[in-house]
């Protein structure tokens, strides 16, 4: 099954802090990778601007290019879409058979993916509600 992670994402997430960052780096030293990444960027012409450190536009880069997650991309939004919507864009957008959504600054867990997967893959589940 194929797994597309969410992100909804504000410009401060994005530009300012390592928060979006440090999530794609939990993920990419997870025990599984997502086969998709979508960040939902909301309000995204104040990134233009904003400055982004140069640390996330380097790892950004990566990640756009392919060189760390098999698919990923940003869809950029005018306007201000608060947490639902932003992740809704986010799902429309998805192409996976199991969406996983994380907020910009939560850390997940680095066996997240494969655990979500496992309870997909083995039960007849619709939907999984977890914290930790």
């Amino acid at each position: 099954m194929k797994t597309s992670l969410v992100i909804p994402c504000t410009p401060y997430h994005f530009c300012n802090s390592l928060a979006l960052v440090n999530v794609l780096r939990a993920y990419e030293g997870g025990t599984i990778k997502p086969d998709e990444v979508i960040v939902s960027l909301s309000e995204a012409p104040l990134v233009r601007e904003m400055t982004i450190k140069q640390e996330t536009a380097r790892y950004l880069k990566k990640c756009v290019s392919g060189k760390i997650f098999k698919e990923f991309d940003i869809i950029r939004h005018n306007g201000k879409k608060t947490h639902g919507p932003n992740r809704q864009e986010g799902s429309n957008a998805a192409t996976g058979d199991i969406i996983i959504y994380n907020d910009a600054d939560d850390i997940p867990h680095h066996q997240r993916v494969e655990a979500i997967k496992h309870c997909f893959e083995t039960t007849d589940a619709m939907h999984i509600n977890h914290w930790w």
